[in-house]
C-alpha cells in the first residue's frame, strides 16, 4: 500500500481527497508521480499553499480529519483501480503456441462466432503475427483456455474487491495483505 497517497490540506489538518495512486500530471503540476517525498508533502513551491499528498502509511494521518463517507469512497477508488486492471488483463495479449491474439471486443466474438459453427477439421485464424491453420482440437483449446482466462480476471477483481471490503478502517486497510494473482498471458 506504499504507492497510495491522499491529498491532505495542512492548515485545516484535514485529508480532501481519496485514496489514490500519485496521478502523473495534477493541477498544472507534470511529473507529479516522479516528485520525491519532501515535494510532495508540501506544494506551497507550486503555489498550492497548505497542500501536500502525503502516503496513507505516513503517521501524521492520525492527526488529520476526513468526511464521514470518505472511507467508503476511498475504497470504492480502489475497487474501481482494480477493476481498470481487470479490464486491462481481459483485454490483454495472450499466447497460444506461440502465436499472438489481442482479446479484445471483437476478437473474443469472433472466438463465440467460430466455436458455434466449426464443422471443418481446420480452421484458419489470424493472429497478431498472421494467419495459422489450427485443428478444430486446438481452435476448441485455444477458445476454452482464452474463455478460463478472461474469467480468471473476474475471479481475481471479485477477490480484491471482496478483500478491499473486509476494511473498515484505514488501519485496517493498511494491515491487509493485497498479493495479486492474475493469470499469465501465456497459454499454452
Amino acid at each position: 500500500m506504499n504507492d497510495f497517497y491522499v491529498l491532505v490540506d495542512h492548515n485545516q489538518k484535514m485529508i480532501i481527497d481519496h485514496i489514490k495512486r500519485l496521478p502523473e500530471n495534477w493541477n498544472n503540476i507534470n511529473g507529479l508521480n516522479l516528485l520525491d517525498p519532501e515535494k510532495l508533502y508540501n506544494l506551497d513551491w507550486a503555489g498550492q499553499i497548505g497542500l501536500g499528498w502525503v502516503s496513507i502509511e505516513d503517521n501524521i494521518l492520525d492527526n488529520y480529519t476526513f468526511l464521514p463517507e470518505w472511507f467508503n469512497i476511498s475504497k470504492s477508488g480502489l475497487q474501481k483501480q482494480i477493476t481498470d486492471i481487470r479490464w486491462e488483463k481481459e483485454h490483454a495479449v495472450v499466447t497460444f503456441n506461440g502465436n499472438s491474439l489481442k482479446l479484445d471486443d471483437r476478437t473474443r466474438l469472433s472466438l463465440n462466432l467460430q466455436k458455434t459453427v466449426t464443422t471443418t477439421n481446420q480452421i484458419k485464424w489470424k493472429f497478431i503475427e498472421g494467419f495459422v491453420v489450427l485443428t478444430a482440437e486446438e481452435f476448441s483449446q485455444m477458445y476454452n483456455l482464452v474463455m478460463n482466462y478472461i474469467q480468471s480476471c473476474f475471479n481475481e477483481e471479485s477477490r480484491l474487491i471482496d478483500l478491499y471490503d473486509t476494511a473498515e478502517t484505514i488501519k485496517d486497510l493498511l494491515e491487509l495483505e493485497i498479493i495479486t494473482n492474475w493469470p499469465s498471458t501465456i497459454l499454452v
